[in-house]
């Protein structure tokens, strides 16, 4: 399911400097947290965004993006906290989730799905 909204690089560069090398370099591991990502957007706004993502108008793709590389990026900081510095890891994630999740609820109010054409899946 992975890299339909964002890239490894996007993730990366989101999470910022000094997060664990060995984990932003994994392709195998940057490609699981684009999945969750991806999966848990899906999950919270009851669409399928991933498999449809051909159907998907112009101005809700920034919203997708954000949702996905802040959420993977917050993650990949968590993975390793300590490379960060806890306090500073803690705060990288606090503002990655807030971004992401002020996303995921531009996508999930009902005149955006309407738009869209979207239903509750």
């Amino acid at each position: 399911m992975g890299f339909t909204f964002c890239t490894s690089g996007a993730i990366v560069r989101r999470a910022g400097a000094n997060v664990n090398s060995a984990a932003a370099s994994s392709g195998a591991l940057i490609d699981e947290l684009i999945t969750d990502a991806e999966g848990y957007v899906n999950l919270v706004t009851r669409y399928d965004w991933v498999t449809n993502s051909a159907a998907i108008l112009t101005e809700f793709l920034p919203s997708l993006t954000i949702a996905t590389k802040n959420l993977g990026a917050a993650d990949l900081i968590g993975w390793d906290m300590g490379a960060v510095g806890r306090g500073e890891a803690e705060s990288r994630i606090n503002v990655l989730t807030d971004r992401a999740y002020k996303a995921i609820k531009f996508l999930n109010l009902e005149e955006n799905k309407t738009k869209m054409g979207i239903t509750d899946q």
